[in-house]
């Protein structure tokens, strides 16, 4: 039989480890929730991430680099606006360069310095797995660069523009070929990287299209505020989904 303090120091020790405990699992719920760390910019209008984890962004017409722990450094401050636009992996990220007078794509490397440049600024920019850049053009014109920023192929976009650029999206494959939206409709081409035609959809009525992305088999995933649509790598349509109005493919 236990005596009478036994039994009390076993009871604080039992409340002292429970305390303990309550202590920790608090203490790691705040290491979870918390804020890591914020840092004000200018408008951020895409991420772009280095292979190391940082981040691009555009600040005040510079263009710094924000670590995991929330440091920045800049780059450099070329005296013309610099917006990243994409990330050409190790080699750099792809941005729009420009000032009043003059615009330019150029691609950066993770130091800041300048690799080259192509005298056409583009309103939206990505690069394939293989390192081909595809640019919408300020020019009104589709322009598809080799990995050393020399023109591969371009193709006219003056017919379908209409003062529309926010209208449009494009996305790559991992074949190196290209999905662009062309105008108001869900119509849809896709390019092959050497500038050849594979497929184009026949043009519907507008139906507020705003995503669009390329699955591992080659096909593309158009979103739209009220339905969700698969076409295969040939542009066959493989299903559809519609959803509630109140839900938007951001949901």
């Amino acid at each position: 039989i236990q005596s009478p303090s036994t039994i009390m120091k076993r009871k604080r020790w039992v409340i002292l480890f429970s305390c303990l405990g309550l202590s920790l699992v608090f203490w790691a719920w705040r290491v979870n929730n918390r804020e890591l760390w914020s840092v004000e910019t200018s408008p951020i209008y895409r991420l772009v991430i280095s292979p190391r984890g940082e981040v691009a962004v555009h600040n005040e017409g510079r263009v710094e680099l924000i670590d995991h722990r929330g440091k920045s450094r800049v780059l450099s401050d070329y005296g013309r606006t610099v917006l990243p636009q994409a990330s050409a992996g190790e080699r750099g990220f792809v941005a729009r360069r420009y000032d009043r007078l003059n615009s330019d794509t150029v691609l950066l490397n993770w130091e800041g310095r300048l690799q080259w440049s192509y005298p056409v600024a583009g309103w939206s920019t990505e690069v394939s797995p293989g390192g081909m850049i595809y640019i919408l053009g300020s020019d009104t014109n589709f322009h598809a660069l080799n990995p050393d920023g020399t023109l591969r192929w371009s193709w006219p976009l003056a017919r379908h523009l209409a003062g529309r650029s926010h209208e449009w999206a494009m996305a790559v494959g991992g074949d190196d070929s290209v999905a662009l939206r062309i105008d108001a409709s869900d119509r849809v081409l896709l390019f092959e990287q050497d500038g050849a035609l594979r497929w184009k959809t026949l043009p519907t009525v507008q139906e507020n299209f705003v995503h669009m992305a390329r699955d591992r088999e080659g096909g593309v995933i158009q979103a739209a505020h009220g339905w969700l649509r698969s076409l295969s790598p040939m542009g066959e349509v493989r299903w559809k989904i519609t959803f509630p109005p109140n839900i938007s493919p951001e949901d």
